[in-house]
């Protein structure tokens, strides 16, 4: 049985569709073959709204990047851990010197004796000194070394004064902010359960405290219970 039948079988408006269909394929195929469809309009790319465009992007770029970099909080130069000094860039020698001259009970007290003892570059160094702390009882006393000498009435009062916050600080045994359990922060005036929990995070999150002041960096930290809490508390 034939299953093929021919195109006189179709009636005439069969026919008329199918060779309608065969003449628009023919045409379609002409034009894309002749015909070109490429633009010959350039696109500048160059123009000023791009740049200004590409300069807020490399700006958010370079903002992104510098949120990524890890901060670094003031600290006391005399307390540099390992982990500390070759995350500033020291060599282990340098971090070795300023170990060795701790362990006999000595701290430097400026930034040039420290570059003495630890031997590092100047380049290093000023990249160390913006995030230098040194304790404020030895700022203070390099600030009244270089005041004019004090009338014998005004010495008198300050060494007074001098001699009481003496006795007043041996009386206190101050606790090691990054050893002292949690029961034992609780019993200093003005820290309460929140805000111990808040030290135990930060103690956390910056592995050891270089010097107690950096408790100010915790979020929320209650900064007129500073002067207050900070008798009580050191960081070793």
């Amino acid at each position: 049985m034939n299953i093929f039948k021919s195109h006189f079988w179709y009636n005439k408006s069969q026919r008329n569709g199918i060779l309608f269909l065969i003449l628009l394929i023919v045409v379609l195929q002409l034009t894309y073959a002749f015909l070109d469809f490429s633009s010959e309009e350039l696109h500048e790319t160059n123009t000023s709204e791009l740049l200004v465009f590409q300069q807020e992007i490399d700006s958010l770029k370079a903002i992104e990047v510098e949120s990524r970099k890890p901060k670094i909080y003031p600290f006391n130069p005399n307390f540099i851990t390992d982990f500390k000094g070759k995350q500033l860039g020291m060599s282990l020698k340098e971090i070795d010197r300023l170990h060795q001259f701790r362990k006999q009970n000595k701290y430097v007290n400026s930034v040039k004796e420290f570059q003495q003892l630890t031997k590092i570059s100047d380049s290093l160094l000023q990249t160390m000194v913006p995030y230098f702390k040194f304790p404020d009882w030895l700022t203070s006393k390099k600030n009244r070394n270089k005041k004019k000498k004090l009338s014998s009435i005004e010495k008198a009062f300050e060494e007074e004064d001098f001699e009481e916050i003496s006795e007043e600080k041996e009386a206190i045994i101050k606790l090691n902010v990054n050893t002292a359990t949690f029961k034992e922060l609780l019993k200093i005036p003005g820290i309460d359960y929140d805000l111990c929990k808040k030290i135990f995070e930060f103690r956390d999150e910056v592995a050891e405290l270089q010097d107690i002041s950096e408790i100010k960096n915790i979020e929320g930290f209650p900064i007129e219970k500073y002067e207050r809490i900070i008798v009580y508390l050191t960081a070793k």
